[in-house]
């Protein structure tokens, strides 16, 4: 077994553009299905799977390079400057197309996160128009309101009664799953300084967030919370959420 697997061994180095061949050739094969934006569930799921066992064969390929290069040079010089060459270029060439792929790559994110049945949820209010409802004290369904005037951009405005100070912010879900959207940006961005009032009032006012997850037009579910920060003992409460229905930003 070890004669079989020595002579196979040097074989390969002796035939050192196997290597780079392959790890091209693997590499066209991962951007091709980075790149395919395949509007059905399950067939978009078995071509990431797909991409994911020749991205790791092409990780594998990347790792046989390395004792290679070595072999070779032990071996016979020149054959280890060409092996050496050949697979930098390869290496190259593989990850230049992968990026470019990554790039191009239309996020299958909303085909990956179907809207589950029976879900009651919203549409934010077209923020062109300005079209917000009246907010009821005693309708706590009103209090929080998200509009959007382009693809994976958003403003929510929140009314609550009486809070102490602190910071109100917003954390949001993927619906069906609760994976935390573009969790750092929205919670970062959100935090919003609240003055201690005992009143009913409007606490947050057209406060941006960027949701990345998704594409634009290609529609999923989002769990918005609104969570709020005692000043004081740093204790957090969730306030109020909603679902919504949202795209992704157009990167």
């Amino acid at each position: 077994m070890m004669n079989w697997l020595r002579e196979k061994w040097n074989c390969l180095i002796e035939r050192y553009w196997i290597l780079p061949v392959t790890l091209v050739v693997l590499g066209c094969i991962v951007s091709a299905l980075i790149v395919i934006a395949i509007p059905i569930r399950w067939l978009m799921i078995a071509v990431n799977e797909v991409g994911n066992v020749f991205s790791y064969l092409s990780i594998l390929c990347l790792l046989l390079m390395l004792p290679a290069i070595v072999y070779a040079f032990l071996k016979n010089k020149a054959i280890g400057f060409r092996t050496l060459l050949t697979n930098a270029i390869a290496a190259v060439v593989w990850l230049i197309m992968v990026v470019i792929a990554g790039l191009l790559n239309p996020d299958p994110y909303a085909y990956m996160h179907p809207i589950p049945n029976g879900l009651s949820y919203e549409i934010p209010i077209d923020g062109m128009n300005d079209c917000y409802s009246e907010a009821i004290e005693s309708d706590s369904d009103t209090w929080l309101q998200v509009s959007t005037q382009y693809a994976g951009l958003f403003e929510y405005t929140f009314y609550y009664p009486n809070l102490p100070e602190g910071d109100i912010f917003l954390r949001c879900y993927e619906a069906g799953t609760n994976e935390p959207l573009s969790a750092d940006q929205i919670e970062a961005k959100t935090i919003t300084l609240n003055i201690a009032d005992t009143s009913f009032c409007c606490r947050v006012y057209k406060q941006e967030f960027t949701i990345y997850e998704g594409n634009a037009q290609q529609y999923y579910v989002a769990r918005m919370e609104v969570w709020f920060r005692d000043a004081s003992t740093k204790q957090e409460t969730k306030l109020a959420e909603k679902y919504y229905r949202v795209d992704g930003y157009e990167h």
